[in-house]
């Protein structure tokens, strides 16, 4: 069994050194049954990243590390492209976890997908229990719904305490998507329908990949595996407002284009008042830029 981790870092390398010190704790990581690689992909950092996640490789006494550095940063979805291709094309993976670099993984987290995926193999795409900070409750249980209409989302059992979180599994309907801080895939996915679509910068892509998703093939939540998200990450909340408005129009227009007039303007309106609201008046001008952007190309 073969298993590929992905991780993504832009000038954060504090945050992907803590990520890469929990991945090396995990259960059975060195084990004979299994080959883990775990793949790095600097996404363009202007700062001291790459010394620093290539100093911990240096250092460490996991052997299996392949580290990447892109010249430039073309997005999330680029980013993860580089490290995905990497391993279809040298490391024969039979699944990829996808993780965030502010994602702390418990230690049976990844046994406790392979178990899953084992029991299960029709399953495409596996979402862990993401955990708050805290790692008292439950961020999302595997993935969220999505209201297209609307562009908005309801993470699946978000404030349920950790400890019920296997208890809770019959109160959860179908996941629209995987959450893609933590998406474990089975790397036929990537083989067959292709890639993450690069149209996406950031936010998104792992909503577009759901769709593209053949008839059959399912995603579900393993309520066994535990991954706390520490959230935030490597954002600035300008790009971030910018690109999620950006990616929002373009996933509407492709999947769901009767939706595109509304839900325009809905998010619109929703968002000048939240900003308003908040007194995040900055926002504001990164919501302007973005439609301006995509209806007049300015």
């Amino acid at each position: 069994m073969n298993i590929s981790i992905c991780i993504l870092n832009w000038q954060a390398a504090p945050l992907t050194l803590q990520c890469l010190k929990y991945i090396l704790r995990l259960d059975n990581i060195n084990s004979a049954s299994q080959q883990v690689d775990i793949i790095i992909v600097d996404n363009g950092s202007k700062d001291d990243s790459a010394r620093q996640i290539n100093s911990f490789i240096n250092t460490s006494s996991f052997k299996r590390f392949h580290f990447i550095q892109s010249t430039e940063n073309k997005g999330y979805a680029s980013g993860n492209n580089l490290a995905i291709d990497y391993s279809l094309q040298h490391l024969s993976p039979d699944y990829i976890w996808i993780l965030n670099n502010d994602t702390l993984p418990s230690t049976n987290s990844l046994s406790a997908l392979l178990n899953a995926a084992n029991n299960q193999p029709s399953v495409a795409i596996w979402g862990s229990t993401l955990l708050d900070q805290s790692g008292e409750y439950i961020e999302c249980a595997g993935g969220s719904y999505y209201h297209p209409c609307l562009s908005t989302y309801t993470n699946a059992l978000k404030g349920n305490p950790a400890d019920a979180a296997e208890a809770a599994t019959s109160l959860l309907k179908p996941l629209d998507y995987i959450e893609g801080a933590a998406m474990f895939v089975n790397a036929d996915v990537f083989r067959k329908i292709g890639l993450f679509n690069e149209d996406y910068f950031l936010y998104f892509e792992e909503l577009d990949l759901i769709k593209r998703l053949p008839s059959g093939w399912g995603i579900e939540w393993c309520s066994k595996s535990f991954v706390r998200h520490i959230g935030g990450g490597s954002m600035e909340s300008e790009i971030a407002e910018y690109q999620s408005n950006i990616s929002a129009l373009i996933f509407t227009r492709k999947h769901y284009p009767y939706c595109l007039p509304f839900m325009a303007i809905f998010r619109f309106i929703a968002k000048i008042f939240r900003n308003t609201l908040t007194g995040r008046w900055h926002l504001n001008q990164a919501l302007l830029s973005s439609y301006a952007q995509y209806f007049f190309g300015r």
